[in-house]
């Protein structure tokens, strides 16, 4: 497998030459690099031109010290800690990519889980399920969680009251959209030094629909 590397909203020719054998082996895209660039404009315009590739995190390290240095991570939803699993999850598409180190995200559409294909299906429910270990930091508290299809437009979000574990169940009837995917707010927005509260933290895997 292999990830598109901090790509701009056009990148490659506007998201040209797929097919789909190459969109088997591409299934993961940076959102992330490092705290603070956030490639999410060529992450929907890569979704949008039909490629399936899922939110990772790239720590772009020119010396010894960004890896302590940078909070953001990717993660990888595995059925165990080895290296053969964890590959799978990334072959699978089953990544998020969160400005956290220990944030834990997961979500299923009709059962699957993040990262899977659907079959044409109208109506979606969603079991979304956002937690944070770090319950005596009140800025790692989840704020805010949203969903989004084709072209970015948010389809429904979620503003719980404030905490370090939220469960989110929403159905969305939809018979047009190829992709959802989630995202996650906390109240400090990560752990950079210069997060922002107002903007996403996290961002989940998509769900695609199977049209």
């Amino acid at each position: 497998m292999a990830t598109f590397n901090h790509p701009g909203p056009k990148q490659y020719s506007n998201w040209a030459h797929r097919d789909p054998k190459v969109t088997d082996i591409i299934t993961m895209l940076e959102v992330i690099n490092s705290n603070y660039k956030i490639h999410y404009e060529g992450f929907v315009g890569a979704l949008d031109h039909g490629w399936k590739v899922a939110p990772v995190c790239g720590n772009d390290n020119h010396n010894t010290a960004g890896i302590s240095r940078n909070a953001s991570r990717t993660f990888v939803l595995a059925k165990e800690p080895t290296k053969a699993a964890i590959l799978d999850g990334m072959k699978n598409r089953r990544t998020y990519a969160a400005m956290d180190k220990n944030i834990q995200c997961k979500y299923t559409v009709n059962r699957a889980v993040m990262g899977s294909t659907l079959h044409g299906e109208n109506k979606f429910e969603f079991d979304i399920t956002v937690s944070d270990p770090d319950a005596s930091n009140p800025k790692a508290k989840i704020t805010k969680i949203d969903i989004v299809k084709d072209g970015g437009v948010v389809v429904q979000e979620h503003e719980p009251t404030p905490g370090h574990s939220v469960h989110w169940s929403p159905v969305i009837e939809d018979t047009a959209s190829k992709y959802f995917f989630v995202r996650v707010w906390t109240a400090g927005g990560g752990e950079a030094a210069e997060a922002d509260p107002s903007k996403p933290m996290a961002w989940l895997a998509p769900v695609w629909t199977g049209r």
